[in-house]
C-alpha cells in the first residue's frame, strides 16, 4: 500500500494512484494501521455510492442508522445516508456520543465536494486530553457528563404507532427513560467525557459536549452546570488541534469515533454530496 501521513500528528493517506482498486487492498493492513492511526484517508480509488458501503462491510459486524434530521436516506439505500442537509458550520462531535448507541467507526465518501468550503474537521482526541489543564482533566475523571433531551410524543412514535427502536434492541447503559404527564419522552444519558479508546486503551477526551445537539441539555450528572471557562478551554483547544480534510472526489474516509472528533466548515453552494456510514467493528 501507499501510504503517507495526514499531517505531521493526525492520521494517514492510503493513495490508490497506482491501483484505484480499493479491494486489491489488504484488509488486515488496513485494520492495523487504524488501530494505531485512528483516521484513514483513501484517495485516488475507484469509489461510488455501491462499492462504498461493499468495501466498509469488510470491516463491519453491524450498521447504524442516524434516526435525527441531520442527515437524509438516499437513493443508494441500505444504511447510506447523505449529509448535505444544511451549509451552516458544525462543531467538533462525536456521532451519536449522546446515548449509548455511538457507532466505533464513521465512514464518509465524497462524490461531489463544495465549490468552496464545506471541509470535515477532525480532532484526536488523545491530543486534546493531552493538553488539557490538570485541574480540568481531575474534574471529567471525577465528574460524567448528562445528555438530557425530551421529545413528544409524535417523535418517538412512528406512523404506526410504535416506538421506533424496540425495547429488545434499546441499550440501556448509563440511559434512563422517562415518560412524562403530556405523554412526551425524556432520555438522560450519563457517560464520562473521557474514556478509553477502542484500540491501544489511550484517554481520549472524545465527546459531544460541542457540537450540533441543540435540543440537549449538557450537564454534570449533579444537574450542576459546566463552567464557561472550562468550555472555553476545551474549543480553544479545538481549534489549535483541528485539522481539515479538503475534499476530492472520490475520497473514502474512515474514523475512529471513540478517538476522534469531527465536524464541518461552512460552505456556499448545492452541490456537495457528502455519504456516509455508521458501522460496529468487527476487528
Amino acid at each position: 500500500m501507499n501510504i503517507s501521513p495526514f499531517s505531521q500528528s493526525c492520521g494517514q493517506i492510503i493513495s490508490g494512484a497506482t491501483d484505484p482498486n480499493l479491494f486489491q487492498l489488504d484488509v488486515s493492513e488496513i485494520q492495523d494501521l487504524f488501530r494505531s492511526s485512528g483516521f484513514i484517508l483513501f484517495r485516488a480509488f475507484d469509489v461510488n455510492v455501491e462499492t462504498f458501503p461493499a468495501f466498509v462491510n469488510q470491516f463491519t459486524s453491524q450498521f447504524l442508522r442516524d434516526r435525527g434530521n441531520s442527515k437524509t436516506s438516499d437513493p443508494a439505500g441500505g444504511f447510506v445516508q447523505s449529509v448535505t442537509v444544511g451549509t451552516k458550520p458544525i462543531e467538533l462531535h462525536c456521532e451519536n456520543a449522546v446515548s449509548a448507541e455511538r457507532p466505533d467507526i464513521i465512514w464518509f465518501y465524497c462524490a461531489t465536494p463544495a465549490v468552496s468550503g464545506g471541509e470535515t474537521t477532525v480532532c484526536d482526541g488523545v491530543d486534546v486530553w493531552a493538553q488539557l489543564s490538570n485541574s480540568t482533566k481531575q474534574l471529567f475523571l471525577t465528574k460524567k457528563v448528562k445528555y438530557k433531551v425530551t421529545v413528544p410524543r409524535n417523535v418517538y412514535l412512528n406512523k404506526d404507532k410504535e416506538i421506533v427502536v424496540s425495547v429488545g434492541n434499546l441499550k440501556f447503559a448509563g440511559t434512563t427513560y422517562r415518560f412524562n404527564d403530556d405523554e412526551s419522552l425524556t432520555v438522560e444519558y450519563v457517560v464520562s467525557a473521557a474514556n478509553k479508546t477502542r484500540y491501544r486503551s489511550q484517554i481520549a477526551f472524545a465527546n459531544s459536549i460541542t457540537g450540533p445537539y441543540s435540543l440537549y441539555k449538557i450537564t454534570f450528572e449533579d444537574d450542576s452546570d459546566l463552567p464557561v471557562a472550562i468550555t472555553r478551554e476545551i474549543r480553544q483547544l479545538h481549534d489549535k488541534l483541528t485539522k481539515e480534510i479538503s475534499w476530492q472526489a472520490g475520497d473514502l474516509v474512515m474514523i475512529d469515533n471513540s478517538r476522534f472528533l469531527h465536524g464541518r466548515r461552512a460552505f456556499y453552494d448545492k452541490q456537495r454530496r457528502i455519504f456516509t456510514l455508521m458501522s460496529v467493528a468487527n476487528f
